[in-house]
């Protein structure tokens, strides 16, 4: 979610998103991009949530960012929030890494 109204000193935690991309090598399992350190606020929350396929899953977190700058999050991305993990090339070798269910 993006909330251009908000200054910038209220996102003040890291959080990496590494933007998944198509795999065209003919193997299984996802390729992502290079990672991306951005600044942003987050909550837990075990809110239920729908994706575009209207499938449902209970949500770890609420990340809010802002800015023009932003580079398209989408579903099927992968986060790290509190931490700058732009050295690590696949979020899933990481244990905290979430995979991005909604963006809205």
């Amino acid at each position: 979610m993006t909330l251009p109204m908000i200054g910038g000193d209220f996102f003040t935690r890291d959080f990496t998103v590494w933007p998944k991309v198509m795999n065209n090598n003919g193997y299984p399992g996802a390729s992502f991009g290079d990672p991306v350190l951005m600044k942003c606020w987050f909550k837990a929350t075990n809110e239920i949530s729908k994706n575009a396929s209207g499938q449902e899953r209970v949500s770890k977190f609420k990340v809010l960012t802002f800015g023009d700058n932003l580079p398209n999050i989408k579903e099927g991305d992968y986060i790290v929030v509190g931490r700058d993990e732009t050295l690590t090339l696949d979020p899933t070798a990481l244990d905290d890494a979430i995979d991005i269910h909604s963006v809205g």
